[in-house]
């Protein structure tokens, strides 16, 4: 994540969750990037992990859809995300990632 701010100003987030409450998951990562004001110039990334619920959301800024689509991050959750919480491992989403602040 420090990589993908320091050399490509991309500002990113990762969430995990147990459950996704009073909302779906798109709402929470769109209410994330707007109370958060994550991504200079568009340019943020926020994953979201409903751990229990056994959801994953990518959520990219205006400006790195183009670079980021879609089809891509569905791609990643296939290879990566979606094989790891079959196998539990939960830890390497928990250890890579800090809390927001309270704004």
């Amino acid at each position: 994540m420090w990589k993908l701010d320091t050399e490509l100003g991309i500002e990113s987030a990762v969430v995990v969750v147990n459950h996704v409450e009073r909302c779906d998951i798109y709402g929470m990562a769109q209410g994330l990037f707007d109370k958060y004001g994550i991504g200079r110039d568009n340019r943020g990334l926020v994953i979201i992990l409903a751990y229990f619920d056994r959801l994953i959301r990518t959520h990219t800024g205006k400006y790195l859809e183009s670079d980021l689509p879609d089809v891509v991050c569905a791609r990643l959750h296939r290879e990566y995300a979606i094989p790891a919480m079959k196998e539990n491992k939960s830890k390497c989403y928990r250890s890579s990632s800090r809390p927001l602040p309270n704004r």
